[in-house]
């Protein structure tokens, strides 16, 4: 499931006044160090995160898992292939992902299933339309290892 909301009223507070296409330089934007009570070294839910875009080559994304941020970090997309692991301990059952850039105006939300250990990625990517661009991001969820190539 992808969305991408363009000028459409955001589900999140952080972008209700979010401004697309913006001109905003990554180092006037106050990132907080979000400690997670959730994110363990062993947890069984290993999510990788990743900026994928060449039209917004730095970008931040911020992660909720159940409604509770669980990182907010900048991410470079370099030659595309870095992704950023983190582990969480999540119970099994439904749980909710949510992913927003406040520099991008982009919000994407889904529900995901864990059954034991699971792999996933979130990825941001922007998609062209002459100058301009639509934000979006892709989630994939997996009961077996992610391969990258």
């Amino acid at each position: 499931m992808f969305f991408s909301l363009g000028c459409q009223r955001f589900k999140s507070e952080e972008l209700q006044n979010c401004i697309e296409y913006p001109d905003i330089s990554l180092t006037d934007l106050k990132l907080p160090n979000i400690k997670s009570q959730i994110e363990k070294p062993d947890g069984n839910f290993r999510l990788y995160v990743s900026n994928q875009s060449f039209d917004l080559i730095i970008t931040d994304i911020k992660i909720f898992i159940d409604d509770t941020a669980v990182l907010h970090e900048r991410f470079d997309v370099e030659h595309q292939h870095n992704w950023k692991m983190f582990r969480f301990s999540l119970s099994k059952g439904i749980h909710k992902i949510k992913a927003i850039s406040i520099t991008a105006c982009a919000e994407y939300e889904s529900q995901f299933e864990i059954a034991g250990d699971n792999w996933a990625v979130i990825d941001f990517w922007t998609k062209k339309h002459g100058k301009n661009y639509t934000p979006y991001f892709s989630f994939e969820n997996r009961c077996e290892e992610i391969a990258f190539l």
